[in-house]
């Protein structure tokens, strides 16, 4: 049992170093306790019974989950709203999955999981200063195989709200309210603002 164990891990470490996409794999060690009855019985009628405790160790090859999809979610907002993006993998190993999204502003959701494989994972994220970043979000399975970071999703987070954004209550005065995270910002029509 050992020599055949020992070979296999060889062949895994010999598989690793001709593949650079085996690199993440991981060995899994499973480990089983049993008590074995052995019942022999002679060619004369004489029997012979004994107990042993055995363990059995299996080491199998754990997959990391595939590269996450690009994170969907608004590419485009403002600062102090909470804006939710989604994004999923699969484990080829059927492991559940926690993913990691890294918000791109020195900030992340830290592992949040799990997930059934192929799932659709959600995090919510409020920006606090103007923003052009990227979100990335990698995926890890219960055994602590990491996948390689998804495609990015760039993404801008503005001070203040666009003309187009706000809603059309008080124009008949011609005045138009820009909201910025400080100060409310007000332009008259003597600035050539014409509806």
């Amino acid at each position: 049992m050992r020599i055949m164990s020992a070979r296999y891990i060889e062949g895994i470490k010999n598989e690793r170093k001709k593949n650079n996409a085996l690199s993440k794999r991981r060995l899994v060690p499973f480990v089983f306790t049993c008590t074995v009855a052995l019942v022999a019985l002679t060619y004369d009628g004489t029997t012979y019974s004994n107990t042993a405790t055995v363990t059995i160790i299996i080491t199998s090859v754990n997959d990391p989950p595939n590269k996450p999809e690009k994170p969907s979610g608004p590419a485009s907002g403002k600062i102090g709203v909470l804006y939710t993006y989604t994004a999923k993998t699969f484990d080829v190993d059927g492991n559940q999955i926690w993913y990691w999204f890294d918000w791109g502003d020195s900030t992340n959701s830290g592992w949040i999981g799990p997930y059934a494989p192929n799932a659709t994972a959600s995090a919510k994220h409020k920006w606090v200063a103007k923003a052009n970043d990227h979100i990335k979000i990698k995926a890890k399975d219960l055994n602590g195989s990491e996948s390689n970071w998804s495609d990015p999703l760039s993404i801008t987070m503005a001070l203040i709200q666009s003309v187009e954004e706000i809603p059309d209550t008080n124009l008949d005065s011609r005045t138009v309210f820009l909201q910025g995270a400080a100060s409310t910002i007000r332009f008259r029509q003597s600035i050539g603002l014409n509806r």
